[in-house]
């Protein structure tokens, strides 16, 4: 499949999350799936007797509705007894009848191979003259990261605002702040242009929640806050494990889309939990972006699909 193909998948995911993003988090969905019997399984049966399940090498006892990660090895002791149900919905049940190491469903990741195109190469700077510090209109969202954002504790934050021209012009002088949750620590400032993509390594700390805000050179507010929330040392540990197994699994195909893709999947898994890992995937698409050489035309697709999909 082409870089256009993997990318359309990318952006079904990012539009979803755009209208309907969750707001508050309560624990990681790490695993992808569970593992259920077939209609055929007569009742009783134990899960042992049609299949095994191996974890990191080690075989992991096994029973009926057991979550399982990306990377897992599935050994079926018979055919047309497990399946494999995504925690995704509308991604369809794998029966397995042959050792399968879980992925994504094919449903979401559309690519096998990522094959590089001779093409324009994307620049941060932006295709407007008037506007030379915005991204690509691929990435143009605002406010980033949104209200009830989860970040990955240890990883840089990207941060964009832009709104009425009337009231600051495109890459005009603004200066971001970051609200630390701690009343008596002093807050986080840094400077940007309205509109920038800005990458933010700061050191926020896991399970904490952070406000921020955009405001002129003389301390006059222009947006209003936003809060995003650093997921727990313990649960973005997991999480950045399964990110290796899929490095290792897509090594062939854009790892990092694949990544990208797996922080939307749980994401959207959660719904009912509302994890927002979202503004993370994007981060790591920006860098799928700024390492590869995509046609132009991608852009002006990706962004006729956006126009389509809007509420």
């Amino acid at each position: 499949m082409t870089a256009k193909q993997i990318c359309m998948g990318f952006m079904g995911l990012l539009l979803f999350s755009v209208i309907n993003a969750p707001q508050v988090y309560a624990g990681p969905p790490v695993h992808v799936g569970i593992l259920e019997p077939t209609p055929a399984v007569a009742p009783g049966t134990r899960a042992g007797a049609c299949f095994s399940l191996f974890r990191e090498g080690k075989e992991i006892r096994a029973y009926w509705d057991m979550p399982v990660h990306i990377g897992d090895e599935i050994r079926p002791r018979k055919k047309g007894c497990v399946l494999l149900v995504y925690v995704r919905t509308g991604c369809k049940k794998l029966e397995i009848s042959r050792n399968t190491t879980v992925r994504l469903p094919e449903e979401i990741t559309i690519a096998a191979r990522h094959d590089r195109k001779e093409g324009t190469k994307l620049l941060s700077k932006g295709s407007d003259e008037a506007c030379p510090c915005f991204p690509p209109d691929l990435l143009c969202f605002s406010p980033l990261p949104e209200n009830g954002s989860t970040i990955l504790a240890g990883e840089a934050v990207l941060f964009r605002w832009y709104a009425d021209p009337r009231h600051v012009a495109p890459c005009a002088k603004v200066r971001l702040v970051i609200m630390p949750p701690d009343k008596t620590s002093p807050r986080i400032e840094e400077d940007m242009q309205a509109g920038e993509l800005k990458t933010v390594k700061g050191d926020f700390k896991p399970g904490e929640i952070y406000q921020w805000f955009v405001e002129k050179p003389d301390y006059t507010r222009l947006s209003e806050k936003y809060g995003f929330s650093v997921l727990s040392q313990k649960d973005s540990d997991g999480i950045r494990g399964q990110l290796d197994h899929i490095r290792t699994l897509y090594a062939d195909a854009s790892p990092v889309l694949y990544q990208a893709l797996y922080l939307q999947f749980i994401s959207h898994a959660a719904s009912g939990r509302e994890l927002n890992l979202y503004p993370d995937s994007l981060r790591l698409f920006k860098d799928y972006l700024d390492e590869t050489d995509i046609a132009f035309r991608l852009i002006e697709n990706l962004k006729r699909h956006y126009e389509k999909n809007k509420p």
